[in-house]
Parts: C-alpha cells; structure tokens; sequence
C-alpha cells in the first residue's frame, strides 16, 4: 500500500509552527526577563563607578530602556533594540524547524497525518472483513 504525501505546503506546518512557538516565546523572555547580551554596552565609556540597569521599553514593544547612573548621581536614559538577541533567536528557531522537519522527513505519514497500518486491510467491496463480509462470501 502506497504511504500518501501531503502537499509541500503542508509538509512545512508543523516545522513553521514550531519555529514560531520558540521565536514567540524567546522573544517575550529576551525582552520581558533578561536579555542574551548586554543590552546596554556603553558602561564602559562611562566614568569609573557608573552603574547601568536595563528594564523591558513597551514604546516600542521589543527595545529595552538603559539608566545608566555616574558616579556623581547624574542619570540618563537610552532606548535599546537588542538586534543581536533577535538574530540569535531566528537562528535558534531555524535550527528547531529544520530538526523538526527532518524528524518528519524521516517519517514519511507524519506529514500527511496518518499513520500506516501495520495489518494488511481488504479492499472495500471485496467481501472480505466485518459481519456483512462474512455473509457475503457464504
């Protein structure tokens, strides 16, 4: 028996749908929890003893606000697009769905939803299987 293919279309939805689910929520702890590089790089131009803190910017949704602090207690304020942390999670979710898409690949009735069945089945109308099967073929 012939294992059915899906559509090319539909042989990317599981792998899209991953990508997606990982960039979403990578994207939400970078910018709401901590970010994967130092999102505020211009500490070291500062004087000695200048602090830095970053907090998630919601205008625009994404950036990151840096205070940084000197020493003498004067403070300043710089928006932040973490381009960086952003390419790095594309990658990472291209690397999930291609994983997930070779995982599939090496599964042909993955991606066309099926399983194959291991018990060989009759034909339909071939008289063969069930009660009315049984009936037909006395």
């Amino acid at each position: 028996m012939p294992v059915p293919s899906a559509p090319p279309s539909h042989r990317w939805q599981g792998p899209l749908r991953a990508a997606a689910a990982v960039f979403i929520a990578g994207f939400l702890v970078v910018w709401l929890v901590k970010p994967i590089v130092d999102p505020c790089p211009e500490l070291d131009r500062l004087p000695q003893g200048s602090t830095a803190s970053s907090s998630p910017s919601f205008a625009p949704p994404g950036t990151r606000t840096c205070t940084y602090t000197a020493a003498g207690g004067t403070q300043a304020r710089a928006t932040r697009v973490p381009w960086l942390d952003w390419i790095v999670l594309m990658l990472l979710a291209a690397l999930v769905a291609g994983a997930v898409r070779a995982r599939i690949a090496g599964r042909p009735w993955a991606a066309a939803g099926a399983r194959p069945s291991t018990a060989a089945r009759p034909a339909p109308g071939s008289g063969e299987g069930g009660a009315w099967g049984f009936f037909r073929s006395r």
